[in-house]
């Protein structure tokens, strides 16, 4: 039978980070999205987050609803509600409604998008 053993909550994440980040830094690795809260510099371990609410960068040329999915665009920085076909990256869903004109908006990180579809035995009651 396998075993795991726990090792830490999962709140904050180790991470080492090979060029120095500052705090708040928006990270993208392996299809991971992460932000640090605090700085670290290069090669020291340090923590990560990859999940909470965070103001991120966003587009100001379209609303978010409140709920809605969000994408991270690496190549603009910006928060969107276009996954590009899968190119963009899932980051969450909106935490706050954002105006058309706004540059930022409120993101509740999740590191997958939860519906029945994809996990169908999590949603049976």
């Amino acid at each position: 039978m396998a075993t795991a053993s726990f090792v830490q909550e999962g709140d904050y994440l180790d991470y080492t980070p090979a060029s120095a980040v500052t705090a708040g830094q928006i990270i993208v690795h392996n299809d991971m999205l992460v932000v640090a809260p605090d700085a670290i510099a290069a090669g020291v371990k340090g923590a990560v987050r990859h999940n909470g609410v965070w103001t991120f960068p966003a587009i100001d040329t379209a609303p978010f609803d409140f709920g809605v999915d969000l994408y991270w665009d690496e190549s603009a920085s910006k928060l969107t509600t276009d996954s590009d076909s899968g190119a963009n990256l899932y980051a969450g869903k909106c935490a706050k409604a954002k105006a058309t004109a706004t540059a930022t908006a409120d993101c509740l990180l999740l590191q997958e998008r939860d519906t029945a579809a994809a996990h169908p035995s999590t949603h049976a009651y």
